[in-house]
């Protein structure tokens, strides 16, 4: 009887150390799981900050190119330029003739003078659809009405 109680307990202390080194095991991978935790999270941030600076930094460049374009806009030598993709019209052309054998050419014609004031541009017919906005600065928009 001794025998077996001796040999029982050689086998329940085993287990015990088994079980002893699985929950070292288990809590070096809690410490493990908590360190690769720590480094995403610093990793995620890391990321976050380059997209914020990415996102400011577009957006400056964004306004730097609207300003740009308002200045060119404001200050262009060119005027007002009209393009046209309709052939030449001749007074002396036939209206009749067939589509087929005319060659149509592209024209842009450019006018120098200056763009016209505010004053002297015309306000289009009142739509139901839209309604006029006009800024301070003298843009005009339009917004649909619901």
């Amino acid at each position: 009887m001794t025998g077996i109680n001796l040999a029982a307990a050689v086998y329940f202390f085993r287990g015990i150390a088994e079980l002893r080194t699985a929950e070292e095991r288990l809590q070096g991978l809690s410490e493990f799981e908590a360190r690769i935790i720590a480094k995403m999270d610093k990793v995620n941030v890391g990321l976050q900050t380059r997209f914020e600076d990415l996102d400011r930094s577009l957006q400056g460049r964004f306004s730097e190119i609207n300003e740009h374009f308002d200045k060119l806009e404001r200050f262009s030598p060119l005027g007002k330029m009209e393009t046209s993709l309709l052939p030449p019209a001749d007074d002396a052309s036939d209206d009749t003739a067939p589509l087929e054998k005319t060659t149509p050419e592209f024209q842009v014609a450019v006018e120098p003078t200056a763009t016209p004031s505010p004053q002297q541009q015309s306000v289009p017919a009142p739509s139901s659809a839209y309604q006029r906005l006009e800024t301070p600065d003298g843009k005009v928009y339009y917004r649909k009405v619901k």
